[in-house]
């Protein structure tokens, strides 16, 4: 299975004030060389650092029409096909690591299979895992974590008074932007590196303050002010870059379900950490 493309941590909105957490990008291995470091792509109030973005020939790309634009969910799928943190660990070593190579990413993926196809799942699944795979770039599933971080830890109470029924409602405002974006923007910037991956950015912020701007100002509701941690966006699913979200979001979609006693939670096979620190 080879995924070629860049990791970001979602598509959201950047022309406006910390939409979303602020984008980050990665070569992934497509073949040769290795996978490289961390490129940040925005600063940290969410506003692109890389100007007016490129496409491959280094020209801008602009939205295209998205008058018929229709968002359809695709629900979190957390699948829990890896056994423990170390696979999860190894997967991102060999990936998205900074000695991450194509070689030991296929390798990877074809000894665990399992755990792979839970981490990354295709644009095209009816639900997703916690990486989505856009063809060129893959993106972190920001809806699906908010959606799965509904219950609290303990799985006993749900964290919001209206049993998650807002937080549910921003998942889906959360996905509808993204969806938006690769509709102005997958056909008309051609994302190949980190420097394209800016252009597709840039084309993305245009696209939130034009043709998707209705959906992109429901996805406000992820923004760190709009109840992050209570009713809004969950503070791990909003987290800075992209290797946070990573740790603190992949073992809750991929972990051995947890079993539970009376409403206690028991080891099940691994220690599920804390979603809200990573550790």
């Amino acid at each position: 299975m080879r995924l070629p493309g860049l990791v970001s941590i979602c598509a959201l909105a950047l022309a406006l004030p910390a939409s979303c957490a602020p984008l980050s990008a990665t070569p992934w291995p497509t073949g040769s060389g290795d996978a490289g470091a961390v490129d940040s792509a925005s600063s940290a109030d969410g506003a692109s650092s890389s100007g007016s973005g490129g496409s491959a020939d280094g020209g801008a790309c602009a939205p295209g029409d998205v008058a018929t634009y229709q968002p359809v969910y695709h629900p979190a799928a957390p699948a829990h096909g890896c056994a423990d943190m170390q696979q999860i660990s190894g997967f991102f070593d060999a990936c998205f690591g900074v000695n991450g190579t194509a070689a030991l990413c296929e390798k990877f993926q074809g000894t665990y299979a399992d755990c792979a196809s839970c981490i990354v799942t295709p644009d095209s699944a009816p639900a997703y895992g916690p990486i989505v795979n856009h063809g060129a770039f893959v993106t972190a599933n920001v809806a699906g974590c908010i959606e799965l971080m509904i219950a609290s830890p303990t799985g006993a109470e749900p964290r919001c008074a209206d049993a998650g029924v807002a937080e549910l409602a921003c998942a889906k405002a959360v996905q509808a932007v993204e969806g938006c974006e690769l509709a102005a923007c997958q056909a008309n910037c051609n994302v190949h590196d980190s420097t394209s991956l800016d252009g597709f950015q840039s084309c993305s912020n245009a696209a939130d303050v034009s043709g998707c701007s209705t959906y992109a100002q429901a996805a406000q509701c992820a923004t760190p002010d709009a109840g992050g941690g209570s009713c809004g966006a969950p503070a791990a699913c909003i987290v800075a870059d992209f290797k946070a979200f990573y740790d603190g979001v992949v073992p809750a979609f991929c972990l051995p379900a947890p079993v539970y006693d009376a409403g206690a939670p028991l080891d099940a096979g691994g220690s599920q950490p804390d979603a809200a620190s990573g550790d």
